[in-house]
């Protein structure tokens, strides 16, 4: 008998405890909007959104709770565990470039390249998201995995559609327009973006969410120029480009090309003409950081074509891309300052400058 009541009181706690997690978790959704409350149910579901977060939905996000957030949302994009991410990439977080942190999701990341510090030695973690800033970040957690990304397309030359996108730091205006063409953001009504208006814990959670498994209009993209020509880009299952096609004005192709990548992201992509032949292909290489490392432009017949290497600085921004003819030899350089080029060098074969210019 006594056996029976354990058993019986047993259940009716952990009945008791059951019901009373249910009662919180809708006091918790209570205190969302009403717009948000179906997004965030539906990510707290997937599982990446941290626990603390899981409340008072309409609080400013702080930086620490976005980069725990973006490491979760890599966890599940990619079934994996941090740990196990960060070893296929060759990355580590023994390393602490923050004086005010020793979070090691924040470290992670860092070293991922989802975020940055904010200056001497700080990150800041209590300070608060923007909204250009959390679509910066946005695009470089995607950019961790190969979500949505190409090299191809240059991002900050696509139009936006807000009246307000001149406020924007000019260095926001590519996550900005990546987060807009793929759908993860949108304005704040009456075509505004409101870059400096900070983040919340619900937009922050809905914008997680947003990133779906195939980009919009399912999974193409397509670009209209003003000569009426126009591009179409198709997306396979990882929301990686796998197939690119351009058409003239009157629709009829111009060229076409396919990609394939390897385990780690790498694409090799195939370029047709109009008649279905092959025109050229290339293979481009990444860094540990997602950064475009190297390029290699092949020959119909499958020769080497030439190929360049990128080097960046220490916070990420591109400063030289050297040129190679196929036999190893350098062919030209390209230095760039401020996301400008500023000197260009041509060489002869033996190696002396044919010419160099520098720009102002």
């Amino acid at each position: 008998m006594m056996k029976r009541v354990i058993s019986l009181t047993l259940i009716l706690v952990l009945w008791v405890a059951l019901v009373s997690m249910s009662v919180t978790a809708a006091q918790n959704l209570d205190t969302a909007s009403t717009w948000a409350r179906d997004g965030i149910a539906e990510a707290i579901g997937k599982g990446f959104v941290p626990a603390d977060i899981q409340s008072d939905y309409q609080d400013t996000i702080t930086r620490a709770e976005f980069c725990r957030m973006a490491v979760k949302w890599v966890e599940y994009a990619l079934d994996k565990d941090i740990e196990a991410v960060l070893t296929a990439k060759g990355l580590s977080r023994d390393k602490n470039p923050f004086t005010d942190t020793d979070d090691l999701n924040i470290l992670a990341a860092y070293v991922l390249g989802i975020t940055a510090g904010t200056g001497e030695g700080r990150f800041s973690p209590d300070g608060y998201i923007t909204r250009e800033q959390a679509a910066t970040m946005i695009m470089n957690t995607c950019r961790t995995i190969g979500w949505g990304w190409s090299e191809d397309v240059v991002y900050t030359e696509m139009p936006l559609p807000f009246y307000d996108i001149d406020a924007a730091s000019d260095w926001a205006r590519r996550g900005i327009s990546f987060v807009q063409i793929h759908c993860i953001m949108s304005g704040t009504g009456n075509n505004n973006f409101s870059s400096k208006a900070v983040y919340t814990r619900e937009q922050s959670i809905v914008t997680f969410n947003n990133i779906r498994p195939l980009p919009p209009a399912q999974g193409k993209i397509i670009y209209y120029y003003d000569d009426a020509s126009w591009d179409q880009r198709e997306f396979d299952d990882f929301g990686r480009e796998w197939k690119a096609t351009t058409y003239n004005p009157g629709g009829s192709v111009k060229f076409w090309y396919v990609n394939e990548y390897d385990d780690f992201g790498n694409v090799k992509a195939t370029v047709y003409d109009y008649s279905n032949a092959i025109a050229y292909s290339f293979e481009i290489e990444y860094d540990a950081n997602g950064r475009s490392e190297k390029y290699t432009r092949y020959h119909p017949d499958g020769s080497i074509d030439y190929w360049h290497l990128n080097e960046y600085d220490d916070d990420g921004n591109l400063t030289r891309m050297t040129v190679f003819n196929p036999d190893g030899s350098t062919s030209g350089r390209v230095e760039f300052k401020d996301g400008r080029t500023y000197k260009n060098t041509t060489y002869n074969p033996d190696g002396s400058v044919m010419y160099e210019d520098t720009f102002d």
